[in-house]
């Protein structure tokens, strides 16, 4: 069904927000590894509070992906992502402030809460602007924002003087995007879109926890999740214990495979919905990233390396908008339940990212990071099976 060219318009102002959203969440973030010794320093830390600090904004995930999907559908995304904005722009403030550990990790913690809801609600925020087919390649945009936040972040933060600067152009970031969200951003229905019926939260819940394929999903997710923290967390180590790299060209080498992701993302799901076999085309590119994942730091030539990061990266990255943005298509599920449903996929999804490469993997491998990675390529494969079991495909694939 076509739309006014004024709703589409006015969609692509409202995806330009959500990419916002994820962008400066992610930003905050990844300013802290350039930091990390000024960090150490000013606040007395140890290496163990910062590990802390820097993956503080991921920890509400474990617990409120479900919850925050079951808010945004009973009482609506504007309100709900835009409270989230806002404590997330109070954590950017809070930053340039904190003087001990506990308060910085608050902030960092508030920091990651736009992000979190983002997560739930792109799709259903997103529906009404844009035609079914054409909702997996936006959402891809808009989730581009996580890895461009990242990427930006890691490029850009050497260049502010120190802690206090950085953090102060973050928060006035944070500060303008929540201006935005309530400015751009219009309640429901007011904007000619059509208006999404509230759920009951028992309802919602109820419907998405009996919906087989929303739990594949979510494992589907598990498997890739996995995959992603391991490499991004040790090819670095990697590369420099078998190859010898420095930290910077073993530094560039992961934003490598940043880059991919952002790549895969952004286009993969264009792609999807142009090739003549879906099926044959998401499992090939499961293969792809998974032997990326799991060999290319066998590769010592950087030239390469970094090329075939980039290729495992955006065969990678695509599944993440493709998997957020099917549970809308489901009947059962639809608009009114999308955000419970992806909220459920992110809750299972982030107790393997969080729980598995560290209660798991490492107390096994340790410092061989060579079978950490080739370890977080078999997980990566396991999705091929999962994956076949979700309704993604063409009426021509058997």
């Amino acid at each position: 069904m076509s739309q006014p060219h004024n709703l589409k318009r006015y969609g692509v102002i409202v995806a330009a927000v959500c990419v916002a959203v994820y962008f400066i969440g992610n930003y905050m973030q990844y300013q802290l590894p350039t930091l990390h010794d000024q960090i150490l320093e000013e606040l007395s830390l140890t290496e163990s509070q910062y590990s802390s600090i820097f993956t503080a904004n991921l920890f509400p995930a474990i617990f409120l992906s479900l919850i925050s999907g079951l808010l945004v559908d009973r009482f609506g995304p504007r309100i709900c992502v835009g409270i989230a904005v806002v404590l997330a722009a109070v954590g950017g403030v809070g930053r340039i402030f904190a003087g001990s550990y506990s308060v910085m990790w608050i902030c960092m913690l508030l920091s990651g809460l736009g992000c979190l809801f983002m997560t739930s609600s792109s799709a259903k925020i997103l529906f009404p602007y844009f035609p079914p087919e054409k909702l997996g390649a936006i959402v891809g945009i808009v989730t581009a924002g996580s890895n461009v936040g990242m990427f930006v972040a890691t490029a850009s933060t050497p260049w502010f003087s120190g802690t206090n600067s950085a953090f102060v152009f973050a928060a006035v970031l944070g500060v303008i995007l929540a201006l935005c969200w309530f400015i751009f951003v219009k309640k429901e229905g007011t904007d000619g879109a059509a208006e999404v019926k509230p759920a009951p939260i028992l309802e919602s819940l109820k419907i998405c926890l009996k919906n087989k394929y929303v739990w594949i999903a979510g494992i589907t997710m598990f498997f890739l999740l996995i995959a992603q923290v391991v490499i991004s967390g040790f090819l670095p180590s990697a590369l420099k214990a078998v190859h010898g790299m420095s930290d910077k060209t073993s530094g560039l080498m992961t934003s490598a495979f940043m880059l991919g992701c952002i790549l895969g993302s952004t286009f993969g799901p264009r792609l999807l919905n142009k090739v003549s076999s879906r099926r044959a085309y998401l499992l090939i590119s499961l293969l792809v990233a998974a032997i990326g994942i799991g060999l290319s730091w066998k590769i010592g030539n950087p030239v390469l390396l970094a090329l075939a990061l980039i290729i495992s990266g955006a065969a990678h990255g695509q599944f993440v908008p493709v998997i957020y943005a099917f549970p809308i298509a489901l009947p059962e599920i639809g608009a009114t339940y999308a955000a419970t449903a992806t909220g459920l996929i992110a809750t299972i999804e982030m107790i393997g990212a969080t729980q598995v490469p560290s209660k798991v993997l490492t107390p096994i491998l340790g410092n061989n990071y060579g079978g950490l990675l080739m370890s977080a390529g078999c997980i990566c494969l396991l999705a091929i099976i999962t994956i076949n079991f979700l309704p993604i495909f063409g009426k021509n694939d058997k």
